[in-house]
């Protein structure tokens, strides 16, 4: 069974119900010694992101690796125990049991992701 929505509901107690946007946080992973990035998201990108998990298809291969300067991919968390992870063309969404990965030529889960990230925090030049 693939992993999907209903792993995220799985994992929520009653307050953590779709609509509590509180608990949905976005981030960008930065170089060695730097400060990884984050925003909280609300849930339109949150089913934005589902919506995009579900049309992915698995991954076969390696999982690409991250810079070892600069821009080294997004995150979505949706609790404590579920986060999803996108760096070039690959999607990882992992749980404290499983992970699962997905292409993702487009990189549309990023581009959203990043898209979310308020105006002025993400320096365009560190995203390579």
């Amino acid at each position: 069974m693939s992993l999907d929505f209903r792993i995220f509901r799985e994992h929520m107690s009653a307050s953590d119900l779709p609509g509590n946007a509180t608990q949905y946080v976005a981030g960008a992973i930065r170089g060695p010694g730097e400060v990884d990035l984050t925003w909280k998201v609300g849930e339109e990108i949150a089913k934005k992101i589902f919506s995009l998990w579900k049309r992915l298809n698995p991954h076969e291969g390696p999982l690409p690796s991250t810079t070892e300067h600069g821009y080294g991919g997004c995150f979505f968390r949706y609790s404590e125990e579920v986060e999803i992870f996108a760096c070039q063309g690959v999607v990882t969404m992992m749980t404290r049991t499983r992970s699962e990965s997905r292409t993702d030529d487009s990189s549309s889960v990023e581009q959203v992701l990043l898209a979310s990230a308020p105006a002025d925090m993400l320096p365009r030049a560190d995203l390579r």
